[in-house]
């Protein structure tokens, strides 16, 4: 799962993140395209990460900054074990 799908998953759909983050549904759906195809390469823009956390603090979704970064699955018990 891409960052923006887990973004997306977790903020409660396509059109909840798209109010959240204040831009259009046409665009959150665009953050899962490749770059070739016209969208982010499944990356959240900063002004949109930035809109989320604001969100976020809130109260209005459970997301949090480390959500925005593509961790390799094992890497934190790794890092907390370490």
């Amino acid at each position: 799962m891409s960052v923006a799908e887990t973004i997306i998953k977790k903020c409660g759909g396509v059109h909840k993140t798209a109010t959240l983050a204040g831009t259009t549904v046409n665009w959150v759906y665009r953050w899962r395209l490749s770059r070739e195809k016209g969208g982010t390469g499944g990356r959240v823009p900063q002004k949109a990460q930035e809109a989320l956390l604001g969100a976020a603090a809130r109260g209005e979704c459970d997301i949090r900054a480390a959500d925005f970064f593509d961790v390799p699955e094992g890497a934190e018990q790794q890092a907390e074990a370490e």
